[in-house]
């Protein structure tokens, strides 16, 4: 495979917490659709400097995870560039963490993708153990699918 011209699509979640398995479901139901040469796809909860070694050599990554904002409707879909969540006041679990190590990364040089896309669906409940999503999260994973795979079209 020819990582210099390849794309990564992260789920990025923890399938044990509701809505927090918002990206490792949308990963599952992409990696079912799509069989191609030069796309990967994987499931992760590492989000710190271990998701700085997944990005690695890849041209393009798109991440999808679950996002809280301050003034979201659950269900909500966002689609953003790393450089611009910060300023969207996204809590994300995940996000200070990647988000960190996508700068540190860029600092240090490494071969990080030259696109990072950033797919996120506005969550519910994420700290509750359990594998259901909120009925509004689970109408806007097809959602979702269809727009990461608009995507790597």
């Amino acid at each position: 495979m020819d990582y210099a011209k390849s794309t990564l699509v992260i789920g990025l979640g923890n399938m044990d917490y509701g809505d927090d398995s918002i990206g490792p479901q949308v990963a599952r139901i992409i990696a079912d659709r799509v069989h191609r040469q030069g796309i990967t796809i994987i499931e992760t909860s590492d989000a710190g400097l271990d998701f700085l070694d997944l990005l690695a050599d890849y041209d393009k990554a798109i991440i999808i995870d679950a996002f809280r904002t301050h003034h979201g409707e659950v269900g909500s879909i966002y689609r953003a560039a790393p450089e611009t969540l910060a300023s969207q006041n996204s809590s994300s679990p995940h996000s200070i963490n990647f988000l960190n190590a996508i700068e540190l990364g860029k600092s240090l040089n490494l071969p990080l993708p030259d696109e990072i896309i950033i797919y996120g669906i506005e969550a519910g409940d994420i700290s509750q153990p359990g594998n259901r999503c909120t009925p509004e999260v689970e109408d806007a994973i097809p959602v979702c699918v269809e727009q990461v795979l608009k995507e790597l079209n």
